[in-house]
C-alpha cells in the first residue's frame, strides 16, 4: 500500500465509519512521520469545532455547547410535525443568569387566528 496515492484508496461509506476504529493518516511535524489516528482520538484533540453553516439528515446528538460568534443563531427544522429537544436546561433563575441573556423567537404556521404557537414541555 504504500506505493498507492490516498486519492487512489476506496471511498468509505458514512454509514461503515466506526470512530473508534477506523484510522486516517496524520502527519507529525515534529517528528516528520506519518502516523495514523483514529477518528474518537481526533475529535477529542479539536475539541470545538467551528462551522459557517451546518445541515444534518436524521437525528443529531450535540454532546456540549453551540455557541454563536455573530449577534444570532438559529436551529430550525421544516418537518410538518418536528421538534427541537434541549436536555439540562437551567432549573433556576441563578443557574441560568450564569448562560447570560438572549432572545427567542418563534415563526412559522399559524394556528387559531393567525397565531404562531409555542409549546414548552417541562415534565
Amino acid at each position: 500500500m504504500a506505493t498507492k496515492k490516498i486519492t487512489d484508496l476506496t471511498l468509505q461509506s458514512a454509514g461503515n465509519v466506526v470512530p473508534a476504529n477506523d484510522v486516517l493518516p496524520i502527519v507529525d511535524i515534529a517528528n516528520n512521520e506519518t502516523k495514523r489516528i483514529t477518528i474518537d482520538v481526533l475529535a477529542s484533540a479539536l475539541g470545538a469545532v467551528t462551522a459557517t453553516s451546518a445541515s444534518f439528515t436524521n437525528n443529531v446528538t450535540v454532546t456540549g455547547a453551540i455557541t454563536a460568534a455573530a449577534t444570532s443563531a438559529s436551529l430550525t427544522t421544516s418537518a410538518s410535525n418536528a421538534a427541537i429537544r434541549f436536555d439540562n436546561l437551567p432549573t433556576s433563575i441563578a443557574d441560568a443568569r450564569q448562560i447570560g441573556s438572549g432572545s427567542l423567537f418563534v415563526s412559522g404556521s399559524t394556528v387559531n387566528a393567525g397565531a404562531t404557537a409555542l409549546f414548552v414541555f417541562t415534565g
